[in-house]
């Protein structure tokens, strides 16, 4: 679990999102996740083969099933053997993304059309730096959005679809967001993720 180093949330995010860093992800280690299911009311406890994972997805629908605890797989080592990874995985995140500044995280997904890291190919147009409001691209890591003091939900859909549309321009590749919209949008707003996203729960997004 080493991998998980440095990674802000929880473990139902975990397993939601399927997270994972240096290859690694959480469908890769875990055995059982006991959910409660909102429509029934009754615990299921499922396993990876019940749940369809894919790159930071999974068919588990947070408005339909709220995840109680889960089960992990680990791998013997000596202490310093895994102290060791953990440090060396710190030290990377902390090189190369903005941990200092107010930010959701990465903001999109890594496109399989392309052998590229969506930060790279952000990069690549020219994105950092790019500011609407108080939103702006961070210059450590491309695929980051901070704030910069009072940025909104706004500022914040302006810029990604901004980014969205040029990496189509350029690339001809929608870029996906991995961070997940709850709240009321206009339909502009929320067309950033129901484009990038079919499956994407309307429950999610409120549009006016």
């Amino acid at each position: 679990m080493e991998f998980y180093e440095g990674i802000p949330g929880t473990v139902g995010g975990a397993i939601v999102m399927n997270a994972g860093a240096h290859g690694c992800n959480t469908s890769q280690i875990l055995e059982t996740v006991t959910v409660l299911n909102l429509k029934t009311w009754k615990i299921e406890i499922l396993t990876p083969k019940d749940i369809n994972f894919g790159y930071r997805i999974s068919t588990i629908n947070p408005t339909e099933q709220i995840v109680i605890c889960a089960k992990f797989r680990m791998n013997t080592d000596t202490e310093a053997s895994i102290r060791s990874r953990m440090k060396e995985n710190n030290t990377i995140r902390r090189r190369t993304q903005p941990i200092k500044d107010p930010s959701a995280g990465c903001t999109f997904r890594n496109p399989l059309e392309l052998n590229l890291p969506a930060g790279k190919i952000l990069e690549s147009i020219g994105a950092k730096k790019w500011t609407i409001g108080d939103a702006q691209v961070s210059s450590v890591h491309a695929n980051f959005i901070i704030n910069l003091g009072s940025a909104n939900s706004q500022d914040v859909c302006k810029l990604i679809s901004k980014m969205q549309e040029t990496t189509l321009e350029k690339y001809n590749v929608l870029l996906k967001p991995e961070v997940k919209p709850l709240g009321i949008f206009d339909k502009s707003e929320a067309i950033i993720w129901t484009n990038a996203d079919q499956t994407l729960s309307n429950s999610f997004i409120i549009t006016k």
